[in-house]
Protein backbone atom coordinates (compact mmCIF):
# COMPACT_ATOMS: atom_id res chain seq x y z
CA UNK A 1 0.00 0.00 0.00
CA UNK A 2 1.26 3.81 -0.55
CA UNK A 3 2.31 5.33 2.38
CA UNK A 4 1.39 8.60 0.77
CA UNK A 5 -1.92 7.11 1.15
CA UNK A 6 -1.83 6.01 4.37
CA UNK A 7 -0.50 9.31 5.91
CA UNK A 8 -3.21 11.44 3.83
CA UNK A 9 -6.45 8.98 5.37
CA UNK A 10 -5.05 8.77 9.20
CA UNK A 11 -5.89 12.77 9.38
CA UNK A 12 -9.48 12.21 8.31
CA UNK A 13 -12.10 12.08 11.14
CA UNK A 14 -13.59 8.43 11.13
CA UNK A 15 -17.55 7.86 11.22
CA UNK A 16 -17.54 7.32 14.73
CA UNK A 17 -15.83 10.73 15.54
CA UNK A 18 -18.42 12.36 13.21
CA UNK A 19 -20.95 10.88 14.95
CA UNK A 20 -19.73 11.69 18.29
CA UNK A 21 -19.35 14.85 17.36
CA UNK A 22 -22.80 15.24 16.11
CA UNK A 23 -24.35 14.30 19.26
CA UNK A 24 -22.09 16.36 21.38
CA UNK A 25 -23.45 19.19 19.37
CA UNK A 26 -27.08 18.06 19.85
CA UNK A 27 -26.73 17.60 23.61
CA UNK A 28 -24.57 21.11 23.62
CA UNK A 29 -27.33 23.60 22.83
CA UNK A 30 -29.78 22.54 25.65
CA UNK A 31 -27.27 22.86 28.09
CA UNK A 32 -26.31 25.99 27.26
CA UNK A 33 -30.29 27.12 27.19
CA UNK A 34 -30.75 25.53 30.48
CA UNK A 35 -27.24 27.75 31.48
CA UNK A 36 -28.21 30.89 30.14
CA UNK A 37 -31.96 30.44 31.70
CA UNK A 38 -30.08 29.57 34.98
CA UNK A 39 -28.07 32.62 34.95
CA UNK A 40 -31.11 34.50 33.90
CA UNK A 41 -32.68 33.74 36.84
CA UNK A 42 -29.75 34.85 38.95
CA UNK A 43 -28.88 37.92 37.00
CA UNK A 44 -32.18 38.69 35.10
CA UNK A 45 -31.05 42.87 34.32
CA UNK A 46 -28.28 41.04 31.99
CA UNK A 47 -29.23 37.87 30.92
CA UNK A 48 -32.97 37.82 30.07
CA UNK A 49 -32.45 39.50 27.05
CA UNK A 50 -29.83 36.67 25.70
CA UNK A 51 -32.17 34.31 27.47
CA UNK A 52 -35.02 35.34 25.16
CA UNK A 53 -33.12 35.04 22.11
CA UNK A 54 -31.05 32.02 23.15
CA UNK A 55 -30.94 30.33 19.56
CA UNK A 56 -29.34 33.12 18.02
CA UNK A 57 -26.88 33.41 21.18
CA UNK A 58 -26.20 29.55 20.15
CA UNK A 59 -25.48 30.29 16.37
CA UNK A 60 -23.56 33.58 17.30
CA UNK A 61 -21.49 31.46 19.82
CA UNK A 62 -20.59 28.34 16.97
CA UNK A 63 -19.90 31.00 14.83
CA UNK A 64 -17.26 32.06 16.57
CA UNK A 65 -15.57 28.75 17.17
CA UNK A 66 -15.86 27.82 14.06
CA UNK A 67 -14.18 31.28 12.65
CA UNK A 68 -11.76 30.42 15.16
CA UNK A 69 -10.80 27.24 14.45
CA UNK A 70 -10.71 28.28 10.78
CA UNK A 71 -8.42 31.17 11.18
CA UNK A 72 -6.44 28.51 13.72
CA UNK A 73 -6.12 25.39 12.07
CA UNK A 74 -7.49 26.25 8.48
CA UNK A 75 -10.13 23.96 8.57
CA UNK A 76 -13.61 23.75 10.24
CA UNK A 77 -14.31 22.18 13.64
CA UNK A 78 -15.85 19.18 11.98
CA UNK A 79 -12.89 17.91 10.28
CA UNK A 80 -10.17 18.50 13.21
CA UNK A 81 -8.32 15.11 13.40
Amino acid sequence: MDPSLLASTSTLPSIFELLAQSSLRQLLQPAFTYSLTLGANHYPRYLIPFAQRHEEVWAALLLLVERWSLLKHGQSDAHQP
